[in-house]
């Protein structure tokens, strides 16, 4: 069940690095929340325009360390696209 609270971490790599010359920002989802609730929490906080959100579930991995088998978390990967006009400042200084 989706709840107010959006707990958001910067994702920075390379690609994320780039798309953020787009007016793209990469963010990865802590909590259990939708499109609709990301794209509220963003034009509210940051006082932006968000043209689009895009999100990504990027499934638990199984990984092997000797006989011990355990499984990598899963999580969601958040793509959000800003309005060229919109002041991104507040944004950009999460990175």
């Amino acid at each position: 069940m989706p709840n107010d609270n959006v707990l958001l971490v910067p994702y920075v790599t390379e690609k994320s690095s780039k798309l953020m010359e787009d007016n793209q920002f990469v963010f990865i989802l802590m909590s259990d929340n939708n499109k609709v609730t990301v794209r509220n929490y963003f034009e509210k906080k940051f006082d932006v325009k968000v043209d689009s959100v895009n999100v990504l579930k990027k499934p638990s991995k199984t990984v092997n360390r000797g006989r011990i088998t355990g499984k990598k978390r899963e999580y969601k990967k958040v793509i959000i696209k800003v309005n060229s006009g919109s002041n991104k400042d507040k944004i950009e200084q999460l990175f």
